[in-house]
């Protein structure tokens, strides 16, 4: 094994910890997140806009490495995205809907 294939072993699995350590993270970001919210909406307690922007951020993060882990997977089949699937205006007339009427 030459030099240059060393080194491209050895940053490959500096790569692969690192990425490795990112998931584990946002994982655990994840799971406090939405536990706050769990536990807001339990005890009655308001949600703010921080709150839901909190959730909003860190489910971009996860969005970023679904992506990472899609292009390490060439032959996998991505699902849709929703811009894909709707235009703004639906998605924005969809989510105004749900505001006013919660239950359905």
């Amino acid at each position: 094994m030459t030099d240059d294939e060393q080194q491209q072993r050895a940053l490959a699995a500096v790569g692969r910890e690192v990425l490795a350590f990112e998931l584990e993270t946002i994982a655990d970001d994840l799971h406090v997140e939405f536990n706050r919210a769990a536990k807001a909406v339990q005890n009655a307690d308001r949600i703010t806009e921080d709150d839901v922007q909190a959730v909003q951020h860190t489910l971009e993060r996860a969005d970023m490495f679904v992506d990472t882990l899609y292009d390490a997977c060439p032959n996998a089949e991505r699902p849709p995205r929703l811009a894909e699937l709707m235009t703004r205006e639906e998605g924005i007339e969809v989510t105004e809907r749900s505001s006013r009427n919660p239950g359905e």
